[in-house]
């Protein structure tokens, strides 16, 4: 949190947004396009042949204290590299919790270490909400 105290107190600047994002990946004994196909997509043939599939979700919540929006994004297939190939056993998870636009605060130095405190529990949540294990 030093930029954090740095921008707050020597800069006096504001910090009129705050977001938290996590990135997850694993390697599935299946292709992850199987696995994400059957697990969120009911097995539908339409999406049986696709090389890739991803999965953006947007909800408008509460978390605490603070309006966020909290985006989860689903993506097979990664890259493990620049120049390296797919890797189709990847899965990746992205949980991306940030205040809304909409009300533009200025957050002191605590509120900021509540929120990623806060944030991080909350992402927690969500990925054994969907997942069924922990991040």
């Amino acid at each position: 949190f030093r930029i954090t105290e740095l921008v707050k107190t020597d800069y006096h600047l504001p910090i009129p947004r705050m977001a938290l994002v996590l990135r997850a990946l694993s390697e599935m004994e299946i292709e992850s396009g199987v696995f994400v196909h059957d697990k969120f997509l009911g097995g539908n043939p339409f999406f049986k042949g696709a090389s890739r599939l991803e999965i953006h979700s947007l909800e408008k919540t509460r978390m605490k204290d603070y309006n966020v929006n909290r985006w989860f994004r689903i993506r097979t297939g990664v890259k493990g590299g620049v120049g390296l190939p797919v890797n189709e056993k990847v899965l990746s998870v992205e949980v991306d919790i940030n205040t809304i636009p909409e009300k533009v605060l200025d957050f002191d130095i605590e509120k900021i270490k509540d929120f990623y405190r806060n944030s991080l529990d909350f992402a927690k949540e969500n990925f054994l909400s969907c997942f069924g294990e922990s991040l």
